[in-house]
């Protein structure tokens, strides 16, 4: 179709076309002009009117917006403007946001030692991540745990750990704070520790702990020096599932560990993440009967001892 073809002489072609088939139209031309054809097959002539009357009148239509359509443009435009301006205020919070950022990570059989701007001290735990906004520090002393950490707070306003499943807050103490997945673990050992969770919250004194159990917050006793030793490199454990044991395995070293035992076993000991794995894996066997083979490189299978 040219270009240059205006509504009108669309509108001849067709009659033309109709009358005779040596000059078939477009597709497209088709289609507009059917347009126009279908808003004036309703209209009745007077004697009076002529062709170019009638298609005055067409034009007219064709050209004059309706209040509908101008309504529903008016209203995308300022939806689009609303679009724009939250889009600009996101970026300009999450620049602000990122500025000052600092961000500690560990793999696995790795432990960090950080010292935060106020003299605070921490101990990440293996595969863990901690991070705070050293611009905000003087103004709020927050920091973001996923994982396991220890912390010796420096006395002074309030501190406050945040985690995927609690808010953990002190003055100036010592305690630790544990978040993975679905288990969260928080234990005080010197001075007050408030846990905070789903508007319930828990003032925890030394020798102290509250975990997450059931979705609610259950309080217990615990040995600290026990509790607090895998900071040293011994983790406890009491009466704990063999599987939790192998997991604490597999995040300290780079290793698998399968079972093929046929019962639930329980163990009482600890582990020493300071030593090699072979030793690790000799003294869980012997104190549980177990026999442990490496089948490949990085996998070790338990069996019961024949």
């Amino acid at each position: 179709m040219r270009k240059d073809m205006n509504d009108k002489e669309l509108f001849e072609r067709y009659k033309n076309s109709r009358a005779s088939d040596n000059s078939p139209l477009g597709s497209e031309e088709e289609t507009n002009t059917k347009k126009i054809l279908k808003e004036t097959s309703q209209w009745k002539l007077r004697e009076d009117e002529n062709q170019e009357a009638v298609w005055n009148i067409v034009e007219s239509k064709m050209k004059t917006p309706t209040a509908k359509s101008f309504k529903i443009w008016h209203i995308l435009r300022v939806a689009a403007s609303i679009v724009a301006v939250l889009g600009v205020v996101f970026y300009l919070y999450n620049l602000q946001s990122s500025r000052g950022l600092v961000k500690f990570e560990t793999a696995i059989g790795e432990n960090r030692k950080i010292e935060l701007p106020d003299g605070s001290r921490v101990q990440l735990d293996v595969m863990s991540s901690l991070s705070y906004n050293e611009s905000d520090w003087g103004k709020q002393r927050m920091v973001h745990l996923d994982g396991k950490a220890y912390f010796e707070v420096k006395a002074g306003n309030s501190f406050v750990v945040k985690s995927t499943h609690g808010q953990t807050q002190v003055l100036g103490t010592s305690f630790s704070v544990e978040d993975r997945r679905k288990s969260f673990h928080v234990e005080c050992y010197t001075g007050k520790v408030g846990v905070k969770r789903k508007g319930a919250e828990e003032i925890l004194m030394p020798g102290k702990s509250i975990q997450l159990i059931n979705n609610k917050l259950v309080v217990n006793s615990i040995d600290i020096e026990k509790n607090r030793g895998w900071i040293k490199g011994k983790i406890h454990f009491d009466n704990a599932d063999l599987k939790d044991v192998y997991k604490a395995l597999e995040m300290n070293y780079p290793v698998k560990i399968k079972s093929q035992l046929s019962s639930t076993k329980y163990f009482t000991g600890y582990i020493n993440t300071k030593q090699d794995l072979g030793r690790n894996l000799d003294r869980l066997s012997l104190a549980m009967g177990l026999e442990v083979k490496q089948t490949k490189e990085n996998l070790f299978v338990i069996n019961e001892a024949r």
